[in-house]
C-alpha cells in the first residue's frame, strides 16, 4: 500500500542566523527573510515562531551580564505578546542535555589513544602528546572532538548555576527547552515543530470556512 505523502511546508529563516541551520533531505523549502521574533516560522505566518540556540550562544543567553540576559527575556516577552494566544515558546538547544556538564574527555580518547604510546600507554592523559596525533574518528557523543560539555573556567559560573538558570525559563518563564543531540537533529525538530503548525492552521482555516457558510445560512 502506498504511503501517503506530506505536503512541502515553506519555512522563513531569519536573515539574522549567523550559522543556519541544513534542512537538506527534510520535505520543506526554505526562504531567508524577516523573522520579527525568534529564528524560524512559517512563511506568512506571524503567529508562531521557534529560536535556535547553539550551546555556547544559550549558555551565553542565561548566564551572562544583567543586560544580556534582559535583552533575553526581553525577546521572550515580545514573543509572548506576538505570537497567538496559547502557543508556546520553544527554544532548541543544538546539545544534548547532558552537554551542560563540565567539560571532560570522551570515553572514546582513550579509545583513539594509541595502546603502543610509550608515553601515557593508552591512557591519553592531558599532557601527552598522543592525543594530537590519534585518528580522527566519528564519535556520537562528541563528534570526534575527544571533548564533552561546556568549559565554565571562561565564565567562572558552574554547570549547577546554568540549570537553575533553564529551570528559572522552563518554570518562570514559561519557555519549553528542547535539547537536540545533533545540528541535523536540531533541524528535524524544528521542522516536525512547524509541520504540525502547518497542519493544525489548515484545520483552523477550515474550520472557519465552514463556520461562515453555516452563518450564511442562517441569514
Amino acid at each position: 500500500m502506498k504511503q501517503p505523502t506530506q505536503p512541502t511546508i515553506d519555512i522563513m529563516q531569519d536573515t539574522r542566523e549567523q550559522d543556519p541551520l541544513d534542512f537538506k533531505g527534510l520535505n520543506c523549502n526554505v526562504e531567508v527573510g524577516t523573522v520579527s521574533v525568534f529564528d524560524y516560522c512559517l512563511v506568512g505566518d506571524g503567529g508562531f515562531a521557534i529560536e535556535r540556540k547553539s550551546l555556547p550562544d544559550f549558555v551565553g543567553s542565561i548566564t551572562g551580564r544583567k543586560k544580556i540576559q534582559d535583552r533575553e527575556f526581553a525577546k521572550i516577552r515580545k514573543a509572548r505578546k506576538q505570537f497567538d494566544k496559547g502557543v508556546p515558546l520553544i527554544y532548541v538547544v543544538e546539545t544534548p542535555l547532558t552537554g551542560l556538564l563540565p567539560e571532560r574527555m570522551c570515553s572514546c580518547v582513550h579509545i583513539r589513544a594509541s595502546k603502543r604510546c610509550p608515553n601515557c600507554h593508552g591512557k591519553a592523559t592531558a599532557w601527552c602528546d598522543c592525543l594530537k596525533l590519534r585518528p580522527d574518528l566519528k564519535c556520537e557523543f562528541c563528534g570526534g572532538s575527544g571533548v564533552l560539555g561546556y568549559n565554565y573556567d571562561r565564565r567562572r559560573i558552574g554547570s549547577p548555576f546554568v540549570f537553575h538558570q533553564v529551570t528559572e525559563m522552563i518554570y518562570t518563564k514559561n519557555v519549553n527547552v528542547i535539547f537536540a543531540d545533533t545540528r541535523q537533529i536540531a533541524a528535524c525538530m524544528i521542522e516536525a515543530i512547524l509541520r504540525r503548525r502547518f497542519e493544525w492552521l489548515k484545520i483552523t482555516k477550515k474550520n472557519e470556512k465552514v463556520k461562515e457558510a453555516q452563518n450564511e445560512l442562517v441569514k
